[in-house]
C-alpha cells in the first residue's frame, strides 16, 4: 500500500452529484502517500477523473489536505475555497495548568455554571444516542439547519462507542438533560465532534463544564491535544472556542483548514456553502416557519444531500 484516498460519492437532486473526501468533518481526510510520494496523488486524481464521469459530479471537495498534497491539487486545478479553523490545546501539563491559561471569561463561565447546579454525567451507553438525536433537534431548528436522523447517532455508537473510540457527556440540570457533546480519542488526541444543548437552557452555560470535563478526562488518560474541530470564522462556534486558546497561543494553536475543489459540470464554480446568502436565506426560513415534525421527517434526507 503506497497510497490513500478516501471518498464518498453525495447523490443530490437538489445541489448536485460531488465526491467529497469525505463528508461531515473537517480535516484529516487525505489523500496520503507513502514518503509524499506526488506521483502517487496524480496516479490517484486519474482514476478520480474517471468516477467524475461515471457518476455525473460536479465537483470534488478535499477537506483540508496537507500542505503537501495542497500544491499537488493546486498544479491539477484544484482551486482553494471556503476557510475553516480548528483550535488544538496542548495536555502537556497539569490539567490545574491547563485551566488556569484558559481566558478569564472561560473560568467565569465555568463556575457560573458550576453556581447554577449543572451536574455533567458520562453517557456510556446506547441511550446516548436516543438523547443526543434529541436535544440535536431542538439545536438545528434553533440554527436553521436539517437535522441528522437518529439512525445516525446508532452508527455513530455501534461503529465507535462499542470499540471505545467514541465518548460523550451530559449536562443535567433539575433532572432533565440539556446539553451534550460526543469525543472521539484516537491515539495521542481528543477530537470534539458534536456539541448540542437545549435553547431554553442556554442560559446555564452547559457546553464549559462539559468540554472542562472532557479536557480533564483527556489530561489524565494520556493525551497529548485536544483537537475542537473546525469552525467557519465570525462564526459563534468560532468565538467560543476562540476563548480557550490564550491571547499568546501557549497552551495550544488555531490552526488554518483549506478546503480544496475541483470543478467539472458547474460553470459557475458553485459550491454548497453554508455561508452562502442563499443558503442563509433558507435556513431562515427553516428556522422561523418549518414545523419540528416536518423537519424532524424530512430534514435528515436533506442533511445528506448538503453533506456539510
Amino acid at each position: 500500500m503506497v497510497g490513500c484516498f478516501p471518498l464518498m460519492l453525495v447523490k443530490s437532486k437538489l445541489f448536485g452529484n460531488r465526491l467529497i473526501s469525505i463528508p461531515f468533518t473537517d480535516h484529516g481526510c487525505g489523500p496520503y502517500a507513502k514518503n509524499n510520494d506526488s506521483d502517487t496523488i496524480n496516479f490517484m486524481l486519474e482514476k478520480i477523473n474517471k468516477l467524475v464521469h461515471k457518476f455525473d459530479v460536479k465537483y470534488v471537495k478535499i477537506n483540508s489536505p496537507q500542505n503537501w498534497v495542497q500544491d499537488v491539487l493546486s498544479k491539477a486545478n484544484y482551486q482553494k475555497g471556503s476557510q475553516y479553523f480548528t483550535f488544538v490545546l496542548n495536555l502537556n501539563k497539569s490539567f490545574d495548568n491547563i485551566c488556569k491559561s484558559f481566558k478569564k471569561s472561560v473560568r467565569n463561565s465555568y463556575r457560573k455554571s458550576q453556581k447554577n447546579g449543572v451536574k455533567v454525567i458520562l453517557g456510556d451507553n446506547y441511550n446516548f444516542a436516543k438523547i443526543f438525536y434529541k436535544i440535536q433537534l431542538d439545536n438545528m431548528k434553533r440554527l436553521g439547519t436539517p437535522p441528522h436522523s437518529q439512525e445516525f447517532y446508532n452508527a455513530l455508537w455501534d461503529i465507535f462507542g462499542k470499540k471505545k473510540r467514541l465518548r460523550s457527556y451530559f449536562v443535567e440540570y433539575n433532572g432533565k438533560i440539556v446539553a451534550s457533546i460526543i469525543l472521539f480519542p484516537y491515539r495521542d488526541s481528543v477530537r470534539w465532534g458534536a456539541g448540542v444543548s437545549l435553547s431554553k437552557y442556554r442560559y446555564l452555560n452547559p457546553m464549559y463544564p462539559l468540554l472542562w470535563d472532557a479536557i480533564k478526562w483527556s489530561t489524565e488518560n494520556g493525551y497529548h491535544t485536544f483537537d475542537m474541530g473546525g469552525s467557519r470564522p465570525n462564526s459563534g462556534n468560532f468565538f467560543f472556542k476562540q476563548r480557550w486558546i490564550n491571547k499568546d497561543n501557549t497552551n495550544g494553536q488555531i490552526i488554518n483548514i483549506q478546503h480544496q475543489y475541483a470543478f467539472f459540470k458547474n460553470k459557475e464554480n458553485k459550491v454548497v456553502d453554508l455561508n452562502d446568502s442563499q443558503y442563509q436565506r433558507l435556513s431562515t426560513v427553516w428556522r422561523m416557519l418549518m414545523p419540528k415534525p416536518i423537519a424532524t421527517l424530512i430534514g435528515p434526507s436533506i442533511r445528506k444531500q448538503i453533506a456539510a
